[in-house]
């Protein structure tokens, strides 16, 4: 009795396959791009990569001193301790920025937490030359005594040298300081910027 497929043939109809699954995830892919399906992306970028992203393409870092603001305007806030930089998105030269290295899509988080007053709202922002305010969080002061934190993050696009900074602001009247957490033995937020490379 003869066998249903003959070795040759199949070997024909695995290849055609392959050939057929690689031409599904191009067009994905494609499709992913011109929507700026970034969950996608990422995943294709797996896929083919057969990897996750490195944690060297990831920069957090924090204040270890408080920062006093005025009331009534945006302050670049500026960072002084590597939590982790293996990426280089930070130099100590430019305190208050991140810069991408690369082109590519990046996901930016910056949590700022605003010393116990209970006058007035607080906002966090995260800006580049290049695009402008293009993250923002603004919530009403704690009335209870505590500090104020804040947590605001965005995807976006940069071009090789490209960088953000972040940004907090208050209206209390008066000045206002913004509470490092390192100076209360705690690196596990205020002021804290992170970058992370996401995919090109």
């Amino acid at each position: 009795m003869k066998p249903f497929l003959s070795f040759p043939f199949l070997s024909l109809l695995l290849l055609q396959c392959s050939i057929l699954f690689s031409n599904e995830i191009e067009t994905l892919e494609n499709q992913a791009r011109e929507g700026r399906d970034l969950a996608i992306l990422a995943l294709l970028k797996d896929s083919k990569s057969s990897s996750t992203v490195s944690p060297n393409n990831t920069t957090r870092v924090i204040r270890s001193t408080n920062q006093t603001i005025g009331t009534g305007t945006f302050i670049a806030i500026s960072f002084d301790l590597e939590i982790a930089n293996t990426a280089g998105y930070w130099n100590n030269s430019n305190p208050t920025r991140l810069t991408a290295p690369s082109t590519g899509y990046y996901n930016l988080t910056c949590t700022v937490a605003f010393s116990p007053n209970a006058t007035g709202d607080r906002a966090v922002g995260i800006q580049a030359p290049h695009a402008g305010q293009f993250a923002v969080s603004r919530v009403q002061a704690v009335t209870t005594g505590s500090v104020t934190s804040i947590t605001t993050s965005a995807v976006h696009r940069f071009n090789t040298g490209q960088y953000a900074e972040c940004y907090g602001a208050q209206s209390s009247g008066g000045n206002l300081d913004i509470y490092s957490s390192k100076a209360a033995g705690n690196t596990s937020y205020s002021p804290s910027f992170q970058m992370t490379f996401l995919t090109d």
